[in-house]
């Protein structure tokens, strides 16, 4: 039932939908308050356990930027980095420009998170990059 919490609210339900949808599926009548000290409690036990997982990535990193729209209608740019062989989410940083020193922070969070000096870095532009 906690699941079914978790994955309803992170869907962007909100507490009332969540709280109708277990009554009517299950009969249970949940108060909206006990939902979201679910939601707490889970989240935090959750983040604990994958706050200390160390995956194993390879030296090849995809890395692609994104123009998005926030609900101020202004725009920013969402950069992500992606291990290629495993897909996991490796770094992600949200800057105001495109320029060459905001570019350079998904980089040092990629060199924190996998501590490794040289990597092959490829671009939406099809190109790999070895870092000297």
């Amino acid at each position: 039932m906690i699941t079914l919490v978790m994955d309803l609210y992170f869907k962007g339900n909100s507490l009332r939908d969540i709280k109708d949808t277990i009554k009517q599926f299950y009969d249970i009548d949940l108060h909206h308050e006990t939902i979201r000290r679910y939601i707490l409690k889970f989240t935090n036990v959750i983040n604990g356990y994958t706050n200390n997982i160390k995956p194993k990535l390879s030296n090849k990193i995809n890395v692609d930027e994104q123009k998005i729209r926030t609900k101020h209608n202004e725009f920013l740019w969402s950069w992500n980095a992606i291990d290629r062989e495993t897909r996991f989410l490796i770094a992600n940083t949200v800057t105001k420009e495109r320029t060459v020193e905001e570019a350079t922070e998904i980089f040092k969070e990629i060199k924190k998170v996998t501590g490794k000096e040289k990597l092959e870095i490829t671009t939406d532009k099809l190109k790999s990059y070895p870092q000297p």
